[in-house]
C-alpha cells in the first residue's frame, strides 16, 4: 500500500456525497479514504503476488486492492469472457496488466464492491467491542477498525502489528486510513 499525498481531496470523485452514508459513515470518503492508501487511486493498480496463511494465493487488484482469490472477486471475473483465465493467471503468479484489471474487474465492479463490502465490514465493527473504551467502535474507531478488516480481513486481531508484505501494520494501516477519512468529510463539508 501507498501513503496519501498533502492533497486528499484529489481522491475524491466529482459527485462525492455526504448523503451517500451508511450507518452514519460517509462511503464516498471511506471509499478514497481507503483508496488513497491502497493504490493512489488507480482502478488498474495490481499488487504482488502473494500468499496468505490458509494458502489463498493471488493479487491485489484495483483501486482498494481486493485480494483476486477472494470468492466475490472471482464471481465478478469468471463471469466475463476470458475470466477463468485470467484468473489461472492470476492463481498462478503470472504477470498482469492494468489493462486486463480494468478489463475483468472495471471500476463500476470495484465501486459496487467496495459499497457492499464496507456496508458489511461496518455491521461486523460496529458491534465489536473497541479495547480502549469498552464499548462498541464508533467515530474515528470505528473507521479505524473497519480499515484494518479490509486490510487484514474480518478475523484480524483489533490493533494488530502484523504487517503485510511491505510492512505496513493493521494498526497504521488503520491510522492513515481514518486521518484521511476525517480530512475528506472536513473537505466534502459533511457534518
Amino acid at each position: 500500500p501507498q501513503q496519501s499525498s498533502g492533497n486528499i481531496s484529489s481522491f475524491l470523485p466529482p459527485d462525492a456525497n455526504c448523503k451517500n452514508d451508511y450507518s452514519d459513515v460517509k462511503l464516498d470518503a471511506l471509499s478514497s479514504a481507503l483508496a488513497a492508501v491502497e493504490s493512489g487511486g488507480d482502478y488498474g493498480a495490481v499488487g504482488v503476488f502473494t500468499c496468505d496463511k490458509e494458502g489463498n494465493c493471488g493479487r491485489a487488484l484495483g483501486d482498494k486492492q481486493f485480494m483476486s482469490y477472494r470468492p466475490d472477486v472471482r464471481a465478478i471475473i469468471s463471469s466475463k469472457p476470458g475470466g477463468v483465465d485470467f484468473l489461472k493467471d492470476l492463481d498462478s503468479g503470472k504477470a498482469i496488466s492494468k489493462e486486463q484489471v480494468l478489463q475483468y474487474f472495471n471500476p463500476d465492479e470495484q465501486r459496487q464492491l467496495f459499497n457492499d463490502d464496507s456496508q458489511r465490514l461496518i455491521d461486523i465493527a460496529s458491534a465489536q467491542l473497541d479495547p480502549m473504551t469498552g464499548q462498541p467502535f464508533s467515530g474515528d474507531r470505528l473507521i479505524e477498525r473497519i480499515a484494518q478488516m479490509h486490510f487484514g480481513g474480518v478475523a484480524v486481531p483489533i490493533d494488530s502489528n502484523a504487517t503485510d508484505a511491505s510492512g505496513q501494520t493493521v494498526q497504521t494501516y488503520g491510522d492513515s486510513v481514518s486521518n484521511n477519512y476525517r480530512q475528506l468529510v472536513t473537505e466534502m463539508g459533511c457534518s
